[in-house]
């Protein structure tokens, strides 16, 4: 059997979201302009925006620059928007670098028309680009040779706007009291939602011995609350992330001097969730915990086998059973078709260099827990574990073979799923010895008569008690353990 180094390549996904708020120019959210036509002013000068990117201790990671040029495109008066985005930042003392650049064209009545954005993080590569079209967003995603579209109906007058809640980097100034509800749509989840805007007060801040008169505002979406310092010509010089991540004006010759990411805090550690009692070891068969810090929605799902609610707040976690050791659990063949074998943008599984190479893997191997154990230790021993700050696609991590967990749970989906093996994504907390606590994790479980969860990343075929999951999901869902960060607390009471 193999085993696991002891170490924990975390979340990467969920760091590339939080440090992109604010950043991306096809943003999470966008808000339709024409529902609070009052809100905001149309940008008619010229804007050259630096922002620093900073940790918790004020340490800075990275700068962006969004470049705003007030133009006219077809007779029609609007904004070109320009952004570069540099980001170095420490995962388990090893350094990770996020590069994007992009550009926009913004309507001022009908908001965003059309966008490109590149992303790079050493040899990966990913391009975005879309349009709106009759209230259709219509996109592409360019990334490992390949061009995968997709389309999400976003309605009309889009306008650049914040991720995760995040505000853009021209914002609405509210009145003392004032309070809005905007429409939104998150295409990290792919799904409209409600923003809620509320003026929390007003500041003066100085920065770089600058005074500025503010006015705080708050952003809350989907549980998770930023605020933003906004001077009256409705710019955000001061933004609080509910990842710890602090945006703040910066010079530009401030922003473009090196520094040494090494020297800069890890994420992983500072995403830890600390525990007390007990310490477990890596890998455990039974596992009980209680659970605070969260709402009782947030609580893991309780199963009735691999996860057990004991009481109000008291979870039990036990390693799964291997096949064949317990009664099957059949799923339904249309819900396994729809979901647990079906294809993404992300995870590509009917895609024939995917459906190649799983082909390859399994040899003329029947069995489907063969199958799936054999994807499991290529998985393992091929892909290198290092940190990577880039989306997840399956086939650019077949061509690079390397990444974090994230890389080898969409790869290890799609590879098995192209096998007809039913493959779900769980999310949510794995122990690590290294950091010492309870890190942000995913890995892939695969039906073989019942579900099974294994770890490719960690060399657990059969996925410890340590394993906690919170959701299952595809990339999509990812962004949900935000209302995690910071707050879930965890009583370790017994293991063995």
């Amino acid at each position: 059997m193999l085993r696991s180094s002891g170490r924990i390549i975390t979340v990467a996904i969920l760091v590339f979201w939080g440090i992109m708020a604010g950043i991306l120019l096809y943003r999470e959210v966008w808000l339709p302009r024409q529902l609070s036509p009052a809100l905001t002013t149309p940008i008619t000068e010229p804007r050259d925006m630096w922002m620093g990117i900073y940790a918790a201790d004020q340490e800075r990671v990275g700068f962006i620059n969004m470049r705003m040029l007030p133009t006219m495109k077809n007779g029609e008066s609007g904004v070109r928007l320009y952004l570069t985005t540099r980001i170095s930042v420490s995962m388990l003392g090893m350094p990770a670098q996020l590069g994007l650049n992009g550009e926009a064209w913004m309507h001022n009545q009908r908001g965003i028309e059309s966008f490109h954005l590149n992303m790079e993080s050493g040899d990966h590569h990913t391009r975005i680009e879309g349009e709106v079209v009759n209230g259709t967003l219509k996109a592409e995603m360019h990334v490992a040779g390949e061009v995968v579209p997709f389309s999400w109906p976003v309605g009309d007058g889009l306008q650049l706007s914040g991720g995760l809640n995040m505000p853009s980097l021209n914002m609405p100034l509210l009145e003392p009291g004032q309070e809005v509800q905007v429409q939104t749509f998150d295409p990290a989840t792919m799904q409209l939602g409600t923003a809620r805007l509320r003026h929390a007060g007003e500041e003066t801040l100085e920065i770089e011995g600058e005074i500025f008169e503010t006015v705080i505002v708050e952003t809350t979406m989907s549980g998770m609350t930023t605020r933003a310092w906004v001077t009256r010509d409705e710019e955000v010089i001061q933004a609080e992330t509910p990842f710890g991540l602090w945006l703040r004006i910066i010079s530009p010759t401030e922003a473009l001097a090196p520094y040494d990411p090494s020297d800069r805090p890890s994420f992983v550690e500072q995403l830890a969730v600390r525990v007390t009692g007990d310490l477990p070891e890596q890998e455990v068969d039974e596992l009980r915990v209680r659970i605070s810090g969260v709402d009782e929605a947030l609580y893991p799902p309780a199963d009735g086998r691999l996860q057990i609610r004991e009481s109000e707040n008291v979870f039990r976690f036990v390693r799964s059973a291997p096949p064949g050791a317990i009664p099957p659990e059949p799923l339904d063949e249309e819900e396994a078709l729809a979901r647990y074998l079906a294809d993404d943008a992300f995870i590509p599984a009917q895609h024939e260099r995917i459906r190649e190479a799983a082909r390859d893997i399994i040899g003329d191997r029947e069995d489907p827990w063969e199958r799936a154990l054999a994807l499991y230790e290529w998985a393992y021993e091929n892909i290198e574990k290092v940190p990577v700050i880039s989306v997840p696609v399956a086939l650019d991590v077949l061509r690079t073979l390397e990444g974090d967990c994230n890389e080898h749970a969409v790869l290890y989906t799609a590879l098995a799923r192209a096998v007809d093996i039913p493959t779900r994504i769980a999310i949510g907390l794995v122990w690590s010895d290294a950091i010492g606590g309870f890190g942000y994790h995913a890995w892939p479980e695969v039906h073989v008569g019942h579900w099974i969860p294994m770890d490719p990343t960690l060399g657990e075929p059969i996925a410890g008690a340590t394993h906690i999951k919170l959701l299952n999901g595809s990339i999509d869902q990812w962004v949900q353990l935000v209302p995690y960060l910071g707050q879930l607390e965890l009583e370790v009471l017994s293991y063995e």
